[in-house]
């Protein structure tokens, strides 16, 4: 499956690449990279090119130069007006705030551009386990409210329309820590059912 052109890696040897970057003015040779980052000295010039490389491929917020030189590609995002930008907001609750065995019981998504709503997605989520009182109390859901809704993977599909190309997502809600690991649980599977 392709890299999507907005998510970038998460990696820590990467976030220390980007830290060198930004300590040395935006540039450093690649072989200045493997020292610090990878903690291997004295290496040869290809060498650490072709590591850096591998490391960095397909993260547009670098730019590898012919000489073994990596530059850190400016992104002026986080200095442009919230207005001006497209991102996405999503809305989740949970049967509660910590991760397994809880899951989501409703997901909401809002694809915003230039300040305007221009797509938006909103279900229940039926989580397959019941939500406790206290769950049903804050968010108004309740088991029988869920108990017809799809279940987390069946909802994943119809979120896609909503990401490609945003700059930013802004996530928020009741049982916010659930989220990553619900779309970690079923992406893997819905992604391997997609290319058979």
């Amino acid at each position: 499956m392709a890299p999507y052109s907005n998510l970038v890696s998460d990696s820590t040897l990467v976030q220390e690449t980007i830290d060198l970057l930004v300590d040395s003015g935006g540039t450093a040779a690649a072989s200045e990279i493997v020292d610090v980052v990878f903690k291997i000295s004295h290496i040869d010039d290809e060498l650490a090119g072709l590591l850096v490389a591998d490391l960095l491929k397909n993260d547009r917020r670098f730019k590898i130069g012919d000489n073994n030189t990596v530059e850190l590609q400016k992104d002026d995002w986080q200095s442009r007006l919230l207005k001006e930008l497209d991102f996405v907001v999503v809305d989740v609750e949970a049967t509660g705030a910590k991760t397994p065995p809880n899951r989501l019981i409703e997901l909401g998504a809002y694809r915003i551009r230039e300040g305007r709503i221009v797509d938006k997605f909103s279900s229940l989520v039926n989580p397959e386990i019941p939500i406790p009182r206290f769950v049903v109390a804050l968010t108004g859901i309740t088991n029988d409210m869920v108990r017809n809704a799809p279940v987390f993977a069946d909802v994943v599909p119809h979120t896609s329309r909503l990401s490609p190309y945003s700059t930013s997502f802004a996530v928020k809600g009741f049982g916010i820590a659930i989220a990553p690991l619900e779309f970690d649980l079923v992406l893997g599977s819905w992604t391997e059912g997609r290319r058979h």
